[in-house]
């Protein structure tokens, strides 16, 4: 899972720290991208007390090699969004604004605002390519 991470929604937000959390018990692999603005050591120290979990440097990689090795990304309201649409990559929001940001996709099924149904949604993900 590629979780891109924008200033506006801060370094570690809640619902995702829940859900990383939650998913410990799974064999989902977490690849955290900060937004360039953020202090890359910064975003690495507060992730790196979880296992499942991998910040990239984005001044190391571009946003399409980042995706490429991810099956599922999850963002605030990240235009990343667009990237990881045009390779065929899902994206689940945490964030309500992308509603009206991405109007034209018709996303609404794809925003999560609790953990447990984050969590549920990306098991069947998972579980979708693992079959």
């Amino acid at each position: 899972i590629l979780l891109t991470l924008q200033p506006r929604l801060g370094i570690t937000p809640n619902l995702i720290v829940e859900t990383i959390r939650l998913s410990t018990r799974y064999p989902i692999l977490w690849k955290i991208r900060p937004h360039p603005r953020f202090n890359f050591l910064e975003v690495n120290n507060n992730y790196n007390s979880f296992n499942n979990c991998i910040v990239c440097d984005p001044s190391k990689s571009d946003i399409h090699t980042s995706l490429s090795s991810c099956k599922l990304h999850i963002t605030g309201f990240s235009s990343s969004f667009i990237d990881a649409n045009s390779i065929g990559i899902k994206t689940f929001f945490i964030d309500k604004r992308a509603l009206s940001y991405y109007k034209n996709y018709n996303i609404g099924s794809f925003l999560f605002q609790e953990s447990k149904h984050l969590l549920s949604r990306i098991l069947k993900e998972v579980n979708q390519f693992q079959t």
